[in-house]
């Protein structure tokens, strides 16, 4: 039976549709009876139907791919902003930490010499007022450095220098990072029990927090201020620590409980690029902990992290900074306010100090002297580096590696890293003050008797 001139014209436009794309296209039979002799013309359109439909799985195949490549280079220009922000974050911090670390050796220092004064004047109300003043910088100097230690928490994707930390220490890090932020929308009432340490890299959990916090605060965009309200607890668990950040806001639907912690997967009206909890559950996993979300008390949606605690802690008995006297101590760094301020602390107490003004300098002095009974050495030192006079002193001088206490105001250097996470136990951050000073350094003597 021969194809009448209305299926001709059917078959030819189902055939241009195709070809320009229209791949729902279907091209039809002649549809003869059953007892008529096909000539051939149905079986070249049963076969081009077929190509058809592997033409549209091909297309469906090729979408897929096209959106899991979009998706991919999404994360990895996110992972690059990311890293970007990490570097600078850290550069900031180590620049505002060294400026900061002598601010607060300087003000300890004075803090002492007006409290002896204080002994022959106490009724001497411009010494009262010095001393308020001088205790308001110090709490000031406080929060810049809290501000920049929070902002080198940020670290590098991949850099996981894990080490015990104090979870709530890290909560308030994050409560002040994005402190200018919440106070415009939301009540924020926090909730914090003593805790163990737990065993983590300190730059994840931060971001980690973080997250937790802006996405409570996006989840009651538009409320009143009086009814956004954000809790944030921190208590120990059986085996760990719990920190949960509770909102009163919607709430989230059963059925995206758990897909709210799939990659691109976002509620958020304006600009969610759904990465936030996919990575912080991701990092949270990576530190052998979990990240859950359930439903507030009231309403709302709680966010619960849960890690396991560092291990058995030893409470450590503060030492007096007096406890160990004449000690003989080079003291390494290349900002001179600074080794001079440690340099009057080390005198106060007693002790002798070698000042050396860069690396080179104190690769020079070890050279022909290494009788000391402490180091001090700065990590981030440009030319010769504290990583290297460390290396060099591991080499030519072991005896003195256990003595030797390092100052950082940051790592910005996977080197500096490294050396931070080897010898975390004799590693002490910027700013410190003269007691913290002392008692770190008594620290390092009793635990390699001289």
């Amino acid at each position: 039976m021969r194809p009448t001139q209305q299926q001709l014209e059917k078959f030819v436009d189902a055939v241009v549709a195709t070809l320009e794309g229209d791949l729902d296209a279907t091209i039809p039979t002649s549809d003869p009876p059953p007892d008529a002799r096909s000539d051939g013309l149905d079986v070249v359109v049963e076969k081009l139907n077929g190509q058809i439909a592997s033409l549209k799985q091909l297309s469906r195949e090729r979408s897929r791919l096209v959106d899991e490549l979009q998706r991919t280079k999404l994360a990895l220009e996110t992972t690059e902003k990311v890293a970007l922000i990490g570097r600078l974050a850290a550069s900031v911090g180590h620049g505002v930490n060294n400026p900061a670390a002598i601010l607060t050796l300087d003000i300890g220092e004075m803090l002492a010499d007006l409290e002896t004064e204080q002994r022959t004047r106490p009724d001497d109300p411009f010494l009262g007022r010095m001393k308020r003043s001088l205790l308001e910088c110090e709490e000031a100097v406080g929060r810049i450095a809290a501000v920049a230690n929070g902002l080198q928490g940020f670290d590098r994707p991949g850099r996981s220098v894990t080490e015990p930390l104090d979870l709530v220490d890290l909560t308030k890090t994050a409560l002040q990072l994005t402190r200018n932020d919440l106070r415009h929308r939301a009540v924020v009432q926090e909730s914090f029990d003593h805790v163990p340490k737990v065993l983590a890299a300190r730059g994840g959990l931060v971001r980690v927090i973080v997250n937790l916090l802006l996405n409570g605060a996006d989840a009651m965009r538009g409320m009143p201020l009086t009814d956004s309200r954000l809790t944030i607890l921190c208590s120990p668990d059986d085996d760990g620590v719990v920190l949960a950040v509770e909102d009163s806001g919607p709430g989230v639907p059963g059925d995206q409980i758990e897909r709210i912690f799939d990659p691109f997967y976002s509620t958020k009206e304006q600009g969610g690029l759904g990465l936030g909890l996919a990575i912080s559950r991701e990092v949270a996993e990576r530190n052998n902990g979990t990240l859950k979300v359930e439903g507030a008390p009231g309403g709302g949606a709680r966010f619960v992290l849960r890690l396991p605690r560092a291990g058995s802690e030893v409470r450590e008995e503060p030492r007096d900074s007096a406890a160990t006297e004449g000690l003989r101590v080079l003291v390494i760094d290349d900002e001179e306010p600074l080794r001079g301020v440690i340099d009057r602390i080390l005198g106060r107490a007693g002790h002798r100090a070698v000042l050396a003004d860069s690396g080179k300098a104190a690769l020079r002095i070890l050279a022909r002297d290494a009788e000391f009974d402490v180091v001090v050495c700065d990590l981030m030192m440009p030319g010769i580096s504290g990583v290297a006079v460390l290396e060099y002193i591991e080499e030519n001088h072991p005896h003195l590696l256990p003595r030797t206490m390092l100052l950082t105001g940051g790592a910005l250097t996977d080197q500096t890293a490294d050396a931070i996470e080897r010898h975390s136990s004799r590693v002490v951050h910027k700013p410190i003050g003269p007691v913290q000073l002392m008692s770190a350094i008594n620290k390092i003597v009793d635990q390699a008797p001289l």
